[in-house]
């Protein structure tokens, strides 16, 4: 006969449903009390907000591309509001529903507000336009406010954590650069500059660069300051030490070696101890040029890091001798450090097949997917996008006046 294990272990089989642990709490699993509830108004308003934050420039980049092909009238507004409803979590408690309610409350009766205004001035000046500049008027009041208010740096908000890791992987910097913290200060300022890891983003890196080069020659023009060139040299002890520490070590030290040569030889230096900042500042704009032209075939060679680094010390004994020029001087230092981090990326990107086995779908979304997914470009503008979200009422002032909602946007890519 079977054993009965109910009676076995002391249990009535009557008794034996799950236990009901909120029933035996006193409180209903749908009671704004429950658990469940508490957890949902807690953490789902926070993360539709964030998914929110990140859906909007993922929307607009698919409304551009839905109002660019082919299709019905209005499909572009359309993509942006169906992906925008895809991306953005939406709560699914009671109590994750209700925070976001009263969360959204006051936005919403505030956008209310503004366009029973707006109806009022029409209806009282018969002039649409006057209701539209009177809805748009207090629309801006909030990015007015946040002007007054002392915002968190877009850097320490969790759009900026995002947004440089996208940058991150826009770049895929190495690891050296990983490890020295290059790749970091150089993702930051890919993001504070608008640089993307491309040919194009390089072009605007060294046009940025000698609009700074410009500001200094006019900052040291009338100046008596000299650079000693020895300090200048100092700054090779890096590169050679490097090249000591290899198994073959001969042809990078030579190449070091000889850079200092023709350097402290050079017609505009030889024999001289110290020279014109003027001087200096012409041969290192030259050194930076000539970089610029030969990097994309030379990166990461002994001779043209020492070059580099004769570029440096002779920024540095400019921005000691002419205080003036630091900042335009500190500034140029991120852009060379970004074009030493992300010149390699820009090289693969320019020769990489924009498609690759996107081809082979018959599903355009999916191949967009997967063309944004391989493309440095295509992450690195999408990095800035949310970037640009960051600050509050930066989004905003981008798009124009109101508050920001998915209509807004809906209309903006449609209306490109």
């Amino acid at each position: 006969m079977p054993r009965d294990l109910f009676q076995e272990s002391g249990i009535d089989p009557k008794e034996s449903a799950p236990r009901d642990l909120f029933s035996e709490a006193g409180v209903k699993p749908d009671s704004p009390y429950s658990a469940q509830n508490i957890a949902g108004a807690a953490i789902e308003p926070n993360l539709s907000m964030l998914t929110g934050m990140v859906a909007a420039p993922v929307s607009g980049l698919a409304g551009l591309v839905g109002a660019a092909l082919p299709g019905r009238e209005g499909q572009g507004a359309d993509w942006v509001r169906s992906v925008n409803n895809a991306l953005t979590y939406q709560p699914v408690t009671q109590g994750g529903k209700t925070a976001q309610e009263a969360i959204s409350y006051p936005f919403r009766k505030f956008a209310e507000g503004a366009d029973w205004a707006g109806g009022k001035a029409t209806d009282l000046t018969g002039s649409p336009a006057i209701g539209t500049a009177v809805n748009t008027g207090i629309n801006a009041l909030p990015l007015l406010a946040s002007k007054l208010i002392p915002a968190t740096p877009a850097a320490d908000t969790a759009q900026g954590a995002i947004a440089r890791r996208l940058m991150q992987s826009a770049t895929k910097p190495t690891v050296a650069d990983l490890q020295s913290g290059n790749a970091g200060r150089a993702i930051q300022t890919m993001l504070d500059e608008g640089i993307n890891p491309t040919k194009g983003g390089m072009v605007k890196l060294n046009n940025i660069a000698s609009g700074l080069d410009a500001q200094v020659k006019d900052a040291i023009a009338n100046s008596n300051a000299t650079v000693n060139v020895p300090t200048v040299g100092s700054t090779l002890r890096g590169p050679w030490q490097s090249a000591v520490n290899q198994v073959n070590p001969t042809a990078d030290m030579a190449a070091i070696r000889s850079a200092w040569d023709e350097f402290k030889t050079s017609p505009q230096i030889a024999g001289k101890m110290d020279i014109p900042v003027q001087t200096a500042q012409a041969i290192k704009q030259g050194t930076y040029r000539a970089l610029g032209n030969k990097s994309y075939g030379e990166v990461g060679s002994a001779s043209t890091e020492a070059q580099k680094a004769l570029a440096r010390g002779l920024r540095e004994q400019i921005a000691a001798n002419v205080p003036q020029v630091v900042a335009p001087l500190g500034r140029e230092a991120s852009l060379m450090n970004v074009r030493d981090v992300a010149e390699r990326r820009a090289l693969i990107e320019a020769n990489k097949n924009p498609a690759g086995l996107s081809l082979l779908t018959d599903n355009p979304l999916a191949a967009l997917g997967f063309m944004a997914d391989r493309s440095g470009a295509a992450k690195a503008l999408l990095a800035r996008m949310i970037y640009g979200t960051a600050s509050p009422g930066a989004l905003q002032s981008a798009m124009g006046s109101g508050a920001i909602n998915q209509g807004a946007l809906a209309n903006a890519i449609q209306n490109q």
